[in-house]
């Protein structure tokens, strides 16, 4: 998807994001939240100003990550502030501004003071009515983790379950875990989109944890069964 917005940072540590267009639901996801804390806004809501230590983008923290512990692998501590951020993020949009996000990719993500994750792209955001999400728009496999219901769809504009983007934040963690796009190439490839999660899951050391509850959970094929909850 196209990037619809720019940061510019001054010299005191005060970062400015420039919208394209007004950004009213997705800024309030960030402040209201206080994922961004003391954020402020212009009145069209177009620009948000916040002070932070850093501003990076997933790629970019991925590199730094590299150089420390010799791998871009995120630790488990930083998959727990992945999950977290994103989650509260998504769930302020879905209970407070009923809208959701269809889609993740990591290219979407951005990393403020090395701990907290956010999601920036407002062409993903969809508004909820009756826990049906509106799909208006054409996408590609490419422009984010698709779900199987989006996968499927043959005709624009169409409805979906809003939870579609559970499963597409399910294979952005699995992405953050494992540095590759295994799982959703081979689940692109099956014809039935056939989930075989447990299979890779078992391949690593998470096996049987919460964490690998909660993946279980997120890419269960139906999506009104499906939840974020690291329980």
């Amino acid at each position: 998807m196209s990037t619809d917005f720019k940061i510019v940072e001054d010299k005191n540590k005060i970062f400015k994001i420039e919208f394209s267009y007004p950004n009213i639901v997705l800024i309030n996801s960030l402040i209201k939240t206080r994922l961004i804390k003391g954020g402020t806004t212009t009145s069209d809501y177009k620009i948000l100003k916040f002070k932070a230590d850093s501003v990076k983008t997933f790629h970019q923290f991925q590199e730094e990550n590299e150089k420390k512990i010799g791998k871009k692998n995120l630790r488990i501590e930083d998959i727990a502030q992945l999950i977290s951020s994103l989650s509260v993020q998504l769930n302020y949009l879905i209970s407070q501004e009923s809208h959701t996000i269809i889609g993740y990719n990591h290219e979407n993500i951005i990393v403020i003071n090395d701990t907290t994750f956010i999601f920036f792209c407002s062409e993903l955001i969809s508004k909820v009515e009756d826990d049906m999400a509106l799909i208006s728009y054409p996408f590609s496999k490419e422009d984010f983790y698709v779900s199987p219901e989006l996968l499927n769809l043959n005709e624009l504009p169409s409805y979906v379950h809003y939870k579609t983007g559970y499963f597409s934040l399910g294979c952005l963690i699995l992405y953050a875990l494992l540095t590759d796009n295994d799982f959703y190439n081979k689940y692109l490839k099956e014809e039935s989109n056939e989930i075989n999660i447990e299979t890779i899951l078992n391949l690593h050391p998470i096996k049987n944890t919460k964490l690998y509850w909660l993946l279980s959970r997120c890419l269960i094929k139906d999506p009104k069964e499906r939840s974020i909850l690291l329980i």
